[in-house]
């Protein structure tokens, strides 16, 4: 081939690399520029304000607010700010925990527009998880096992001594024998409550010679206050309940944390059953009417300290330096890890980014579980666990201005005597 024809080859050969380029890019679509937004301009644009009346979380929001023209992108309101730096202005970077937005992502909004805004049903990819992977044992309801049959059968005082005793009997062993009766005194008095028997009820227990004498310290035991305590405490390190935010050097106090210890230890003295105690964490604030009720009372007030279960993760939003929306993803993912690891039982944490490799949980599955709670955990619209200096004029608390009548008084009492 000779140099002319070399030439118009290549020529050939860029034409249609450029030509399959153009054809090979889409125009952003919906999917694409919210989520710019979300996480750059609602702190100003959003559900809590709408400076200018402008709100930038749907394209018809955006419409109505006259943010942009469609088609347009250099006459729009949106980009002009944006270009202009009017928008984020440099005072709110700091104390609303948001940054510039990249010339990346700008160019994806002027894209957007000049497309027209279109906006695209998202296509779910398959599902790859084996649908053989959940028929595993675990994820299977429950049987009743038949109860194998043993030698020392004199020696099975529940169910459990049954299985215990077939392990054992299978390789030449049995129970050793009974201990003493203060050393059972001590075992079940140690298990139950913490706390080793008194004088007294050693005592007591070494002079009952009933066949119901452990059967009364049990109940004894179980109707203890420290009962509570001793096994509400396995909750609350599943909860990952801690009096401070965990996070940071200032690890600032939680000073209301005590209010859900409280409410676990009194449920498990209470004997609360567990369908119900778990409810209450989830989802108490959906059980009363808190308000609109004219009062409440303490039937209320238990529900919503319930549901402190999901603010127990670690969270160091309580600065301004630290509440950005990368921050609050990982309070969000702590929370989810407590929730799925110690309630179902299963290691999500893997498909926070892939699907698990190990257990049947995709990466979908992640966020459809994510998004149950985005009413409590919304990244774009953060509730700070604590009120901190230079606070951002969007950003609201946690805490709910609700208490007893008599505990209003008791403070207005107090406030009055301070004001005097």
């Amino acid at each position: 081939m000779n140099a002319m024809g070399v030439r118009v080859s290549s020529w050939l050969i860029l034409l249609l690399l450029a030509m399959d380029s153009a054809l090979l890019w889409a125009a952003p679509s919906q999917h694409d520029a919210i989520p710019i937004l979300l996480r750059r301009c609602t702190m100003c644009h959003g559900q809590t304000l709408k400076d200018g009346g402008v709100d930038l979380r749907t394209k018809t929001s955006m419409l109505v607010g006259k943010a942009f023209v469609s088609g347009k992108p250099e006459e729009s309101l949106l980009i002009k700010r944006i270009v202009s730096s009017a928008c984020p202005p440099d005072q709110n970077i700091s104390m609303a925990g948001i940054e510039r937005m990249s010339g990346r992502e700008l160019q994806t909004l002027r894209d957007w527009i000049k497309a027209g805004a279109p906006e695209v049903e998202q296509k779910l990819a398959p599902q790859k998880v084996d649908p053989k992977a959940r028929e595993h044992w675990s994820f299977q309801p429950p049987k009743r096992a038949e109860l194998p049959k043993v030698k020392s059968a004199g020696r099975v005082t529940n169910p459990v001594d049954a299985f215990l005793l077939a392990k054992l009997e299978a390789k030449g062993l049995s129970y050793s024998k009974e201990v003493d009766k203060l050393t059972l005194l001590r075992r079940v008095t140690f298990d139950l409550t913490g706390l080793p028997p008194t004088t007294k009820e050693m005592g007591a227990f070494l002079k009952d010679d009933s066949p119901t004498a452990l059967e009364k310290v049990v109940d004894r035991l179980l109707a203890s206050p420290a009962y509570g305590v001793r096994w509400g405490r396995h909750w609350l390190d599943m909860a990952g309940y801690s009096d401070s935010e965990g996070k940071r050097n200032a690890d600032m106090i939680r000073e209301h944390a005590w209010k859900y210890r409280d409410y676990v230890i009194n449920a498990f003295n209470a004997d609360k059953p567990y369908d119900q105690f778990l409810l209450e964490q989830i989802a108490g604030d959906e059980l009363v009417d808190y308000a609109d009720a004219d009062a409440v009372d303490a039937n209320v007030i238990e529900k919503l300290v319930a549901t402190g279960f999901l603010r127990m993760a670690p969270d160091g939003t309580s600065a301004n330096p630290v509440n950005r929306v990368e921050d609050r993803l990982q309070v969000i993912d702590d929370e989810l890890q407590i929730l799925a690891g110690g309630v179902l039982g299963l290691t999500m944490k893997c498909a926070k980014c892939h699907d698990h490799k190990y257990d049947p949980i995709s990466q979908r599955d992640y966020y459809s579980f994510a998004a149950i709670f985005k009413a409590a955990y919304d990244e774009y619209n953060w509730l700070t666990p604590q009120a901190f200096r230079n606070q951002w004029k969007g950003s609201s608390r946690r805490h709910l201005p609700v208490a007893l009548p008599a505990e209003r008084k008791a403070v207005e009492a107090h406030n009055a005597k301070i004001d005097q």
